[in-house]
């Protein structure tokens, strides 16, 4: 890059310093093509568009420093447009945990700490291929650090960054996708009271994205869906480990973040934390407790003993899978409530249909499946609702029965379902509740 474009990128998109991300695409959508195509000006639209990095260069004046705190090009163009997924109304973030701890915290009467400390939400990203109980450790030694410090962590979040990511992680050997990485955290954490799996960055986005944008989605998207009564706020704290210790200078201008001492990168971590730079910035924090096991990491787990049986799955002589699936054709009943005022042969086709394009984008999706995930081979069976209603006559005969279908009425009807928490892929039911 040019000593001029080094000097003052501002200049090179013709805008103003401190111009939000809106005015600095729109900048570089209006010059030739020539010009977007230019590596000093490209380079100066990917830096001050995030609004991180941005201050960041505003502060040191310094494309290497942009580097070391994890600043990477993209590979991102002008047309690329991911607004709708970025939209807090696009629901994959599942945010219950953190509501039901506020939750529990509003109705305990004893609680002083409510009323006093800032609400917390914890953040990390990460291959996680595989997510080891030393990733775990690192958020509840950042959990406890913050609450020391008088902070109150309502929840927190593992973020499984992009396939593009991982890929370079492997080399030229078969990876883990991002719906088996996604699959492999939420077991892990399925059974932990606070810690939740953020699908949004690895499954959502077409490009490899920095961790600033994972951080700005998530306060959006957390602003919108989470309850905070009172007036209060809630902050997003970015955790990453001492080997990491140099994304630090990210937040010199913006957000919050805690960086937790590992084992075997101590020089790392004292010598960042002791810059002159950090002193008096209580939205960066470096946390000294070290790990109990200093040896886990996830190369070395994929390169153990375990991590040759992990990537046995991907083992292409396997044979495919069959798989079974039923789906139920229910008559008249699906769509019973249009029949008053619609035209009945439209409603049957349009019913017929339906039926039809589900059953192929079942097949085409255990299809279409990736390694480490086996190929399955599906049939699909349509179940009518007719003929249910025929066996269970035929079964009331015989012995009493308790029905909870909502589609058929009998003797003795329970009128109760499972409800789920929104984006958690009804792993667990939150509890049950009567039927409308």
């Amino acid at each position: 890059m040019s000593k001029k474009s080094v000097k003052n990128l501002w200049d090179n998109l013709k805008i103003k310093p401190g111009s939000t991300r809106q005015v600095v695409d729109t900048a570089y959508k209006k010059l030739p093509a020539v010009a977007r195509n230019d590596a000093d000006i490209r380079l100066a639209w990917q830096i001050l568009r995030d609004p991180y990095y941005s201050r960041l260069y505003q502060y040191r004046g310094s494309i290497p420093h942009l580097y070391d705190a994890g600043f990477f090009d993209d590979r991102r163009d002008s047309s690329y447009d991911n607004q709708k997924r970025e939209n807090p109304h696009w629901l994959v973030t599942p945010t219950q945990k953190i509501s039901r701890r506020i939750q529990d915290l509003h109705t305990d009467k004893k609680s002083t700490e409510y009323d006093k400390k800032p609400f917390i939400v914890l953040l990390t990203t990460g291959g996680f291929s595989p997510l080891h109980r030393g990733h775990i450790e690192m958020m509840e030694l950042a959990k406890e650090g913050l609450e020391k410090r008088g902070f109150l962590v309502v929840g927190g979040y593992v973020s499984p960054s992009h396939d593009v990511y991982i890929s370079k992680k492997y080399a030229h050997r078969d990876y883990p996708h991002s719906a088996d990485r996604i699959t492999a955290c939420r077991k892990m954490l399925s059974l932990n009271d606070w810690l939740m799996v953020d699908p949004w960055e690895s499954v959502h986005n077409s490009i490899e994205i920095r961790f600033t944008e994972v951080i700005e989605r998530l306060k959006k998207y957390l602003r919108r869906h989470i309850v905070l009564p009172n007036g209060r706020s809630l902050q997003v704290f970015y955790v990453f480990g001492s080997d990491n210790a140099s994304f630090a200078y990210a937040f010199l201008g913006k957000g919050h973040a805690i960086c937790i001492q590992r084992p075997g990168h101590i020089k790392t971590f004292k010598k960042i934390a002791n810059d002159p730079i950090f002193r008096n910035k209580k939205n960066i924090i470096f946390s000294s407790f070290g790990t109990a096991k200093p040896g886990i990491t996830s190369s070395s787990i994929r390169q153990s003993t375990i991590g040759d049986k992990l990537s046995a799955i991907s083992d292409l002589s396997a044979p495919p899978q069959k798989v079974h699936y039923f789906i139920r054709d229910e008559e008249d009943w699906a769509i019973h409530p249009w029949m008053s005022f619609c035209d009945k042969k439209i409603l049957f086709d349009s019913k017929e249909h339906f039926l039809s394009q589900l059953t192929l984008l079942f097949r085409s999706t255990f299809q279409c499946t990736k390694i480490p995930s086996q190929t399955k081979i599906l049939s699909v069976h349509l179940l009518h609702l007719s003929q249910q209603i025929q066996s269970l006559k035929k079964l009331r005969s015989k012995i009493p029965l308790l029905n909870m279908d909502v589609c058929i009425r009998d003797h003795f009807n329970l009128d109760i379902g499972r409800a789920f928490a929104v984006s958690d892929f009804q792993n667990q039911m939150e509890k049950l509740v009567s039927r409308p």
